[in-house]
């Protein structure tokens, strides 16, 4: 097992995830400006996502608020999403033991469906353990307005 076996696992399941919050905007070029994926996989397992949608930061239940194209935001299908992408948290959790890699605290992943370009960016410092008000959603949230602010 190699370190090029290991970069193209890791990438697989993030591409995974990005394709995932992708499928549930119907691919839609027009109206999303971006897609910005959170993975915590410092105390159990978190997922969740975010969208840019014609200029609007916004959480996954306010997508048709401001986009043309409205979509099924039904509970079903977004906790559809949340579950499937929460697997996919913790097959890239396996992945990094598999390789004896050290496994990241966080993960952030920023798709721009317009250009086509792709980030990750790793995290290895704790964000919420030991704090007794922060949580995975809660650093999740602060995210948000990080983005919204810029």
């Amino acid at each position: 097992m190699n370190k090029e076996q290991f970069e193209e696992e890791t990438q697989n399941i993030f591409t995974r995830m990005v394709e995932l919050a992708f499928e549930f905007v119907n691919r839609n070029t027009v109206d999303i400006d971006g897609i910005y994926i959170f993975v915590s996989l410092e105390n159990g397992y978190f997922f969740n996502v975010y969208y840019k949608v014609n200029g609007h930061y916004t959480e996954i239940n306010n997508i048709n608020k401001y986009a043309e194209e409205q979509f099924d935001l039904s509970m079903d299908r977004m906790f559809d999403m949340l579950d499937l992408g929460t697997e996919d948290a913790e097959a890239l959790k396996e992945v990094f033991e598999k390789y004896d890699e050290e496994v990241p605290k966080s993960v952030k992943l920023y798709y721009h469906p317009k250009t086509e370009s792709f980030e990750a960016k790793l995290g290895y410092d704790a964000l919420f353990t030991g704090d007794a008000e922060k949580t995975a959603g809660s650093v999740f949230d602060d995210w948000l307005n990080e983005l919204s602010e810029k």
